[in-house]
């Protein structure tokens, strides 16, 4: 619990109040990790001039109200949950009687409005929503995972939910709309790789939930969201029905979801799908990539790229480089990051560039981004950014996701909160999701209640 009484008149002595109590908190409880021993109570009381906080930290049930919180979680969540002590402290400080007796400190109230109180949050879908559409991309990966899907299928249809599973996209845009429209659509269901997913984004409403079942060779978005082929536990996932919107980004107005990649990796795409007649495995790679080492020249390549600062102007600039990967979510083909800190909530696309080329260099670049060590170099740009324009002379690819785009030039712009993605409630606080009011609403029980 947190009250919260006396007139608060210096913003200092407030900050120091909490920062104080930040340090007593995360020091006495960081040893609840393995939470398998009984609950206790962890109290506290700080007197300071015109302030007097006293805060309990318990592992119950979480709840938040105008004059008290009290903070709780099982299991291993307990340290996510207690890192979040902070924004119910700064929640509850200005709902104090400081308020009444001044109701113009505007001051305080502006202070503890920022920082932590601008998480993202993650929502539950409303558990009347009994509709499940499963999209399989018969082409995907190595193929031979029908029976994943069935096995799926059976598992939400024991939870109550109607489920369809289709193939044409037409029919899954008509019938996810029409869903959409009656508020009765669970999840779409990617049934594919990283293509697959990105392709239904551009075939489904806006808002409407999706999971991956990874069907396809790298699954990079799968493996960032933790789906995994287990029927059980993504059934489980959307039964739970929590959500989370992530940016999404347009590349020529086509969507994508992880990365924009324009050179050498594009050349690759380019060159296996030009000859792919069905299902691929990462073998199908090893002739492109060493056609490409062997012909590809490096061609320049102009960045034009435009980001926000933080007076609310808008900075324009340019890059040269041989090289160039716009990142929305840090996830890229056999676990390489070129850009580790890009995340899916800030609005932002990360910019990787390399400035040289030849094959000598390709295995420099690539020794780099392994050990994590190429956004020190002084041939490495890395920059943040809203909108990109890449340009070069004569035919250069560039692929989205893994699958081939077109040929330069491309306009890249971010779209904030495009994609809405199922996740479990540890995925969420992991990546910095406020969840606390997410299980007001609750998962459907098997009389689909």
């Amino acid at each position: 619990m947190v009250a919260v009484s006396g007139p608060i008149r210096s913003l200092k002595t407030a900050t120091r109040a909490f920062t104080v109590l930040a340090y007593q908190f995360e020091t006495q409880s960081s040893g609840t990790r393995r939470s398998h021993q009984r609950p206790r109570d962890l109290s506290h009381q700080l007197d300071a001039p015109g302030l007097t906080l006293r805060c309990t930290l318990t592992r119950h049930a979480v709840r938040d109200t105008a004059n008290h919180v009290s903070i709780g979680d099982s299991g291993g969540y307990v340290i996510g949950r207690v890192r979040r002590w902070r924004v119910l402290l700064l929640r509850v400080a200005w709902l104090s009687e400081a308020e009444h007796e001044d109701p113009q400190n505007t001051q305080l109230r502006r202070a503890f409005a920022v920082g932590p109180m601008d998480r993202p949050r993650a929502n539950q879908i409303d558990r009347h929503a009994d509709q499940v559409l499963i999209a399989l991309n018969p082409k995907a990966g190595a193929g031979g995972r029908v029976n994943l899907v069935e096995g799926l299928a059976s598992c939400l249809r024991d939870m109550d939910f109607q489920v369809e599973t289709t193939s044409d996209l037409g029919h899954l845009s008509r019938r996810s709309h029409a869903l959409h429209d009656q508020r009765r659509i669970r999840a779409v269901v990617a049934a594919g790789g990283d293509g697959t997913a990105t392709t239904l984004v551009s075939h489904i409403p806006a808002g409407v939930p999706m999971v991956g079942l990874p069907l396809g060779t790298e699954n990079l978005l799968a493996k960032y969201m933790n789906y995994t082929l287990d029927p059980e536990r993504l059934a489980e996932t959307i039964n739970r029905g929590l959500t989370v919107r992530l940016d999404a980004g347009s590349a020529n107005g086509r969507y994508f979801s992880l990365m924009v990649g324009c050179g050498f990796d594009a050349d690759v795409v380019r060159r296996l799908h030009s000859v792919r007649r069905g299902n691929i495995t990462r073998l199908d790679y090893a002739k492109p990539i060493v056609d490409t080492l062997r012909s590809y020249d490096y061609p320049r390549l102009k960045i034009s790229y435009e980001s926000a600062c933080d007076d609310k102007t808008v900075s324009r600039a340019e890059i040269e480089a041989r090289w160039a990967f716009v990142v929305n979510l840090p996830r890229y083909a056999g676990g390489l990051r070129f850009a580790p800190d890009a995340v899916g909530t800030d609005g932002l696309l990360n910019v990787c560039t390399f400035k040289e080329g030849s094959w000598w260099n390709a295995l420099r670049y690539l020794g780099g981004v392994v050990l994590g060590q190429h956004q020190g170099w002084k041939d490495c740009v890395t920059v943040r950014a809203r909108r990109v324009r890449i340009e070069a002379e004569g035919d250069v690819p560039y692929q989205l996701d893994g699958d081939p785009g077109g040929t330069l030039p491309v306009d890249i712009e971010v779209l904030a909160g495009r994609l809405t993605l199922l996740v479990s409630e540890s995925w969420a606080i992991k990546h910095g999701f406020d969840v606390l009011d997410g299980g007001t609403i609750g998962p459907r029980d098997n009389r689909g209640r």
